[in-house]
């Protein structure tokens, strides 16, 4: 099991996720009262989750892993969408809520790659495949985290077109894998 799988798995990560969001979401609604369904309804979605997870728990462990997982997931992007609101409302960086909006979906899209490219190379079905999943699987963990660097650092106009360049750079790499490998085997 890997490091991410691990941590996902765990059954605190999905209780201290939770606790995250609805601690951002109680002090977005003090910091702007006029919105609390906007915060407090992402903070209580993960909760209504987490009691679904609970009941699925008894009805079959392999279930209950999958919507542990995926909760999981959710409520990190959760929080980080949260968190860029509350960075903007605090006014703790300078730069605009555009910017910062930008940045964080940037920045969730990564993630999610990251947890694709983790998953890839479990889901061979044979030798052949593993290798070839295994190299997409590192290809696009770079990929991702040259887009996340350029997002962190790079001016808006700037990180777009690196994180562009990476992603389409990366499947380049994988397609151009893919066609070696499959005419080495016709050889």
């Amino acid at each position: 099991m890997t490091t991410i799988t691990a941590l996902v798995a765990s059954p605190l990560s999905l209780r201290l996720t939770a606790s995250a969001l609805l601690l951002l979401g109680l002090t977005l609604t003090a910091l702007r009262p006029e919105q609390p369904l906007l915060w407090l309804t992402t903070a209580i979605s993960l909760f209504v989750g987490v009691i679904v997870w609970r009941y699925a728990r008894s009805q079959s462990a392999q279930a209950a892993a999958r919507l542990h997982h995926a909760l999981t997931l959710a409520g990190v992007i959760l929080c980080l969408a949260l968190g860029a609101a509350l960075v903007d409302e605090l006014r703790l960086l300078p730069m605009s809520g555009e910017d910062i909006s930008q940045r964080t979906q940037a920045l969730i899209q990564a993630l999610i790659l990251l947890a694709y490219a983790n998953v890839m190379p479990k889901m061979a079905s044979s030798a052949r495949w593993q290798g070839q999943l295994r190299f997409a699987g590192w290809t696009l963990v770079i990929a991702a985290l040259v887009h996340a660097i350029g997002w962190l650092f790079a001016p808006v106009e700037l990180a777009r077109n690196i994180g562009i360049a990476a992603i389409v750079g990366a499947l380049l790499l994988i397609f151009g894998r893919y066609l070696m490998t499959r005419r080495s085997e016709e050889n």
